[in-house]
């Protein structure tokens, strides 16, 4: 179930994505609380009618974070959190190794949506990094 439904909301994320407009429609139209706005790189006042923002949508960091708590929740289950010998300290955790798959998951969603100059479903380049981390570690 822990894998399930990452893997399900990056196939929703997906096709949403690249097979409707639906997710571009909702990041560039309704303002609401619920994504984070930046400037784009090389949006300027000549953005030639191009939306000026790159956005992250809510989800893509409500999911991704609640599946690195569910790893920092297996480290205290197998006691890998906190405290210990100094041997289990130099072992790396599933929460730090999960943490720091998010940020490449994240810069991979930024370097993708600079390459391509267009909307790109983040859960596409997070959940894969998330998970391979959390089967690695």
């Amino acid at each position: 179930a822990h894998r399930s439904w990452p893997v399900g909301l990056f196939c929703y994320d997906a096709f949403f994505v690249f097979k409707s407009d639906v997710m571009l429609t909702v990041a560039t139209q309704i303002e609401a609380p619920a994504k984070f706005l930046w400037a784009a790189v090389g949006a300027g006042a000549d953005a030639g009618g191009r939306y000026p923002f790159s956005v992250l949508g809510l989800g893509d960091v409500v999911v991704p974070g609640a599946f690195v708590g569910l790893l920092r929740e297996l480290d205290k289950e197998q006691g890998r959190a906190g405290g210990g010998s100094e041997e289990e300290a130099r072992e790396a955790s599933y929460f730090q190794v999960g943490l720091g798959a998010y940020a490449a998951g994240l810069l991979s969603t930024f370097a993708a949506n600079y390459l391509t100059k267009s909307g790109q479903p983040a859960l596409v380049y997070i959940v894969p990094s998330l998970l391979l981390s959390a089967v690695a570690t």
